[in-house]
């Protein structure tokens, strides 16, 4: 095929996988999508998470148009998978396969539905696509090279749970590289790589809080860490006893109201000790100085560890789809979009998501299959007598899926949502490999089992 025709191919793929706005007859919308909106058009930076998403938005739509967003996204992850694509198979095989892959993420999985909210969760997928492309393909072409840091910029940068999974992979990736025996295999990867992967993890570093304090915050990523993670120490019930054990020491205005904790501690306006000491900003200093002296504190830092490991696993299989509910008069999408999208509030209030007629049933049922089925295939490709660069393929998706649960998990807490934007990633492997090998893989498979009964009966 030829570069128009492929370009093409992109376009209509990422057109597949904004069906589900599409079908919603209006972009998806969440709870958090007002605040997006409003902080992109007001140049206003949310107190708990970058702007750039909200700058994403407003530039992307034109002021015009909210399905310009998710057709960029759409079109965004589109391209970043073509590439897994071209650089993993022959290319005489790639235009069935890819748009096969499509169509199966878009109508089986939560893929869909990530690409047509107005959320940054597929950037989370996104973000994992670009960063393993980087890891694993040495001859990328200029021209791609420059497009995947551009796209790894803006996935990471939008969100800040992605700046925690970028770094962790690449420390990871750093660290094993390290290791002369590993190095000797990793013919794919070099230190020059990993060089220009470190600066793209600082420039979005410095990117996020230079855009932030352009427009009015402090130079760092969020002003809101420290409320969060406070959030998540008190969840796992270090908290209540550290200040049982330290107020006698301390003069901390939390102590006043350390018996006063609400279930919701971060959004509880009326009952949080968060707002009666003077809200985000006001408590900052205090906060993180109960923090560090928690996770300095071998007690607490082995209960935070425990939980942390629990919450990553119990995120990793929580991954149900169909975060879609109603939101009328009264709440910030509403009052979002009849601010700066007035001639589209019509549409939005006929939306099938207005209307409550989004049933997410079946589609949770298929992904879970889907799901599974990939995980174990993933497995057996890791253990059997595959290329080495399948496994490799193999094992990044798998340590990326689980990094994404052990981010969420360990410093936020466990929800569905957080993992369902990423678990899709499991089938792009499985898939990959299936094509490669066609008939040929099932001779590794049935040569792996009998190697693998052979070992047994010895």
């Amino acid at each position: 095929m030829k570069r128009k025709s492929y370009i093409l191919l992109i376009i209509i793929a990422g057109f597949v996988l904004c069906y589900m706005g599409f079908y919603n007859n209006y972009p998806l919308l969440h709870s958090d999508s007002g605040t997006y909106i409003k902080s992109g058009f007001l140049n206003q930076v949310p107190p708990d998470r970058p702007l750039l998403y909200g700058l994403f938005i407003r530039h992307i739509s034109m002021a015009e148009s909210l399905y310009f967003v998710i057709l960029a996204q759409g079109v965004i992850l589109s391209l970043v998978v073509f590439y897994y694509f071209k650089y993993f198979l022959p290319e005489k095989k790639i235009a069935l396969p890819f748009i096969s892959f499509i169509f199966i993420i878009s109508f089986f999985t939560g893929a869909s539905l990530n690409v047509s909210q107005l959320i940054p969760d597929i950037f989370t997928g996104i973000t994992i696509l670009s960063l393993g492309l980087l890891f694993m393909v040495r001859d990328l072409k200029k021209r791609d090279l420059i497009i995947l840091l551009l796209i790894s910029f803006l996935g990471i940068g939008v969100h800040n749970s992605h700046l925690l999974i970028a770094f962790s992979l690449l420390l990871t990736f750093t660290f094993l590289f390290a290791i002369p025996k590993i190095r000797l295999k990793w013919t794919f990867l070099s230190w020059r790589r990993l060089l220009l992967m470190w600066s793209l993890i600082i420039i979005t570093y410095l990117g996020m809080s230079t855009i932030n304090y352009s427009f009015g915050s402090d130079f760092k990523t969020s002003k809101g860490g420290h409320v969060f993670f406070m959030a998540r120490l008190i969840e796992i019930g270090v908290v209540s006893d550290y200040l049982d054990n330290n107020c006698d020491k301390y003069d901390y205005r939390f102590c006043e109201y350390k018996d006063q904790i609400p279930w919701d501690f971060i959004w509880d306006y009326e009952n949080s000790p968060l707002y009666k000491t003077g809200g985000w900003e006001a408590n900052e200093e205090e906060y993180k100085e109960i923090i560090l002296d928690i996770m300095t504190t071998p007690k607490y830092l082995k209960i935070f560890v425990v939980r942390g490991l629990e919450a990553s696993f119990k995120q990793f299989f929580s991954f149900e789809t169909g975060n879609a509910k109603q939101m009328l008069e009264g709440s910030a999408p509403y009052g979002v979009i009849s601010r700066f999208f007035p001639d589209q509030l019509k549409e939005y209030v006929g939306s099938r998501q207005s209307a409550k007629q989004l049933d997410f049933r079946s589609l949770n049922t298929f992904q879970l299959y889907l799901s599974i089925f990939s995980l174990l295939a993933v497995i057996i490709l890791l253990f059997l007598k595959f290329p080495f660069k399948w496994k490799v393929l193999s094992a990044y998706i798998l340590y990326s899926v689980y990094i994404n649960a052990a981010v969420c998990g360990a410093i936020s807490f466990v929800a569905p949502r957080y993992q369902s934007r990423v678990i899709w990633l499991l089938v792009l492997p499985v898939m990959l490999t299936i094509i490669e090998f066609g008939k040929s893989g099932r001779a590794i498979l049935n040569q792996g089992i009998a190697e693998s009964d052979s070992i047994n009966k010895e």
